[in-house]
């Protein structure tokens, strides 16, 4: 999965990072080091200590660059979007990447809100988007009775046949999708993907 994920966006030009979901932290690490970006934010649902991480960032003297907050939820969009406008300002994201709770309803909160603020031709990383096709996963506790994250899949690839200026093409791993933007303005703080991707007229509906 990584290997094929910076294959393709090792094509960008990347100053701006967002890592959503982080685990203990080698994905912090492994961004820094292959693309060494203006900036890097990531957030961490869980408080627990990243020595290795801080490590890192302190050996490498990355201390201004990669910034890393504890205890966010991902779906707190109030807290995930001061966040982003203290790091970045009006600065456009060129790469995101959600590898955090997997659910769909979370994953649409944290997309809608990042999606927006990404530069044209910039890459939003879904990560293990198939639990939802695979019994030992969706008969799981956590899992259980969740809608599908492939939905979230579905809608990117029917918004860009709806308006490839927003999306302009998606990228389905069997591991990970890659969503890749458009060039049109999108308004900050209103944006929805289940709005724009339609079929006959209406919304798709979750169906996985």
């Amino acid at each position: 999965m990584i290997e094929a994920e910076l294959e393709w966006t090792s094509k960008l030009e990347v100053q701006n990072i967002v890592d959503i979901g982080v685990w203990q932290g080698g994905s912090v690490a492994l961004l820094d080091s292959v693309f060494r970006p203006k900036k890097l934010l990531a957030i961490e649902y869980s408080t627990r200590e990243l020595p290795h991480l801080d490590a890192y960032v302190e050996e490498q003297s990355r201390q201004e660059n990669v910034r890393v907050y504890k205890g966010v939820n991902q779906a707190d969009l109030s807290r995930f979007t001061e966040l982003l406008d203290f790091e970045f300002g009006n600065e456009k994201i060129d790469l995101a990447i959600d590898d955090a709770s997997h659910h769909y309803l979370e994953t649409l909160l944290s997309f809608n809100l990042v999606f927006p603020r990404m530069s044209e031709g910039g890459v939003f990383v879904i990560e293990d988007w198939q639990w939802s096709t695979m019994e030992e996963y969706y008969e799981s506790d956590y899992f259980k009775d969740k809608e599908g994250l492939a939905n979230l899949v579905l809608q990117c690839v029917i918004a860009c046949a709806c308006r490839p200026d927003v999306v302009r093409e998606v990228i389905v791993k069997n591991h990970s999708v890659l969503v890749v933007r458009g060039e049109a303005e999108l308004e900050r703080g209103t944006f929805d993907i289940t709005d724009i991707a339609r079929n006959k007229g209406e919304n798709v509906p979750l169906v996985l």
